[in-house]
């Protein structure tokens, strides 16, 4: 059954079948015109179309692109930083937080 998307972006990713569920894939090593864009994530499948997993596991689909975009700034923009040391200073003190890996 295809899906009608309204602004499809087609991408690569291998699926974790072991943690996807009925309505979302998570997936890992998303990539956009072969390169590296979100290292995992999940994706809802509703907005997923076309997909298709070739022998090595490596699967192309098309995916609506404010999902990729959503994703992307969850993971990687300033505030997803800020708001994860504010939760990890709860528990850590400030010395740990900031010394922890944030890249």
């Amino acid at each position: 059954m295809s899906k009608s998307l309204e602004s499809p972006v087609r991408v690569t990713f291998t699926i974790n079948e072991a943690y996807t569920t009925d309505k979302a894939y998570i997936v890992r090593d998303l990539q956009i015109n072969g390169k590296a864009y979100i290292s995992s994530t999940n994706l809802p499948k509703m907005y997923v179309d076309n997909i298709k997993t070739d022998k090595d596991g490596v699967t192309t689909a098309d995916v609506e692109s404010w999902i990729i975009e959503q994703r992307y700034d969850e993971l990687y923009s300033q505030d997803a930083k800020i708001n994860a040391q504010k939760l990890l200073s709860k528990k850590f003190s400030s010395a740990e937080v900031e010394a922890m890996p944030w890249d």
